[in-house]
This record gives structure tokens, sequence and C-alpha cells, in this order.
């Protein structure tokens, strides 16, 4: 009985003084096999398979490649933040040659991989990319290259 009045006082918008307690007051909504709702991405018939996009080249440049870390050694107060406000994250270059958001490929060396311009380098590098690597490791292997890239 003292279980009871608890309930009702702590869950007075939920029960009158005229009912008592019922688990099925509590209990989810029980819907039959037909009135369940059915999500079109349930559905074989409506999915859409989304074909690769094809790049198209719009500007070749030759450039010196280096490589980069988010070491406090190289980089400003912010490490870990690019020009463009992103967190760092592979695919990510840095060039004061192209306008942020510029989509390129190096095909010499990554193939076929897109990186994005989000980050910049000191104003003395006027024509220069450099990739980012999580690793101090990678990017001295990756070294500086002079070679091609494409604006896609």
């Amino acid at each position: 009985m003292f279980n009871y009045i608890a309930l009702a006082i702590t869950t007075a918008s939920f029960i009158t003084s005229s009912t008592l307690y019922t688990p099925a007051i509590f209990e989810a909504p029980r819907f039959e096999k037909e009135s369940l709702p059915t999500l079109a991405s349930q559905n074989p018939a409506t999915l859409t398979i989304k074909k690769p996009v094809k790049y198209v080249v719009r500007n070749t440049h030759k450039m010196w490649v280096t490589a980069y870390t988010s070491r406090p050694e190289e980089t400003d107060s912010t490490p870990f933040i690019t020009a463009s406000g992103s967190y760092v994250h592979n695919g990510i270059v840095a060039t004061n040659a192209l306008p942020i958001g510029t989509l390129i490929r190096i095909p010499e060396h990554f193939g076929d991989r897109i990186f994005r311009v989000e980050d910049r380098m000191n104003a003395r590098y006027t024509n220069n990319l450099d990739v980012w690597f999580e690793g101090l490791k990678d990017a001295r292997k990756f070294g500086k290259k002079y070679t091609t890239i494409e604006v896609l």
C-alpha cells in the first residue's frame, strides 16, 4: 500500500485519485506488423546507387611538394586548426598558390587520391604545396619533390 501512495505522489500527473497504477499505463505501444511504418531506405526498389564523381582536370602546375605535421615547430599557435577553420585530417594540403577549397591531385605520388586546400603556408612560399601527414616519420619519408599537381 505504501508503494502505491508514494508512486501516486511522484507521478501525480499520470495517476488520478480514481485510478490505481497499472503497468499498462507505462508500457510502449504495440503495433501490428501491417501498421509499422516502412522507410524508403528499407525498400531495395527505391535505393539509388551514386555513381562515382568524375573530376575534370582544369589546370596543371609544377611545384615543390613537401610534407608537414601538426608539430608546434612546424605550425602557428593552433597546430590542429587549419586556415579554413577545420581540424587537420588526411587529405588536406597547404599552399598560397590556390584558393582555399580547391580540389587537387598529385598523381605521380598519390595516384587518384584527391586533396583539398584548407591551409596556408608562410608568405615567403609562393609556389610550394605542403601535404599534411599524421606522423613525423611518414612526413620525412615523403620528403621534398618537384612534381605536377592537377587542379580539379
